[in-house]
């Protein structure tokens, strides 16, 4: 994940005749993990999608050295991310 000065990382979906979607999420969150929903149907285009900020590798806990976290009774995990919503008119 590449981040810029402040450790943000960005990930941006675009659809080509809406808006475009920024994801951000800060170096607490090295990993990021998306589900798209596809329909069955002929024809028919992405039906959904879901971003998700990760703070390990989908299968850390089956292997070593992937970011899992593990937390003692009273220790904190602070991580922050966000989204923006852009029309296609306004400028990245």
């Amino acid at each position: 994940m590449i981040t810029d000065t402040k450790g943000i990382a960005r990930t941006s979906i675009r659809h080509e005749q809406s808006e475009t979607i920024v994801w951000q999420q800060a170096k607490s969150f090295p990993f990021i993990q998306v589900y798209s929903f596809d329909s069955s149907k002929k024809g028919n285009t992405r039906k959904g999608l879901a971003i998700e900020p990760f703070s390990c590798a989908g299968f850390a806990f089956n292997v070593d050295g992937l970011g899992k976290l593990e937390l003692k009774p009273g220790q904190k995990f602070k991580g922050a991310w966000g989204i923006t919503i852009k029309s296609q008119k306004s400028k990245l």
